[in-house]
């Protein structure tokens, strides 16, 4: 148990804080509206996704 806990504190502390540890950000925010009868019932992100430039898309702080 010791081992758990001290490898999610080594994750905490060395995950890179741009992307939140999963190495991409949004190039551009996107999205679509669902229109139903003519009124707006959703909204949808479709954002084309890149490698965060700040951990080089490692997910760790350098």
């Amino acid at each position: 148990m010791g081992k758990n806990l001290l490898g999610k504190a080594i994750n905490a502390v060395t995950r890179c804080t741009y992307c939140k540890g999963n190495g991409r950000v949004p190039q551009y925010h996107q999205g679509a509206e669902v229109i139903k009868n003519g009124r707006t019932v959703a909204y949808t992100e479709c954002t084309p996704m890149k490698t965060c430039p700040t951990c080089g898309g490692s997910g760790r702080s350098r």
